[in-house]
């Protein structure tokens, strides 16, 4: 039986291949991330730090799924502003 908190090798190489990844792709440092990508990234250095190996692979995917999206997000402020719309909040449904 496993102890808790302890992984197998191949546990250990794919949690830090998820790892790598992230970092490589969405570190705060070198990237300009979104609101909803930065509490991403932290939940992942956490769950890394934790060996929390399924939760990890949820996030990864979350994260990769954004890639590009702060480039959209971008756009779709300039375009927002171009017709006046200042906060996308503030636009009646």
């Amino acid at each position: 039986p496993k102890v808790e908190n302890t992984v197998t090798f191949e546990e250990y190489e794919q949690n830090k291949k998820l790892y790598k990844e992230i970092v490589e792709n969405f570190h705060p440092e070198t990237h300009t991330l979104t609101a909803n990508q930065k509490v991403l990234y932290d939940k992942a250095m956490e769950y890394f730090r934790n060996r929390k190996l399924a939760e990890l692979e949820i996030v990864h995917e979350m994260l990769m799924s954004t890639k590009g999206i702060e480039s959209l997000e971008i756009g779709l402020n300039i375009s927002l502003a171009v017709v006046g719309i200042n906060d996308c909040n503030n636009v009646a449904a």
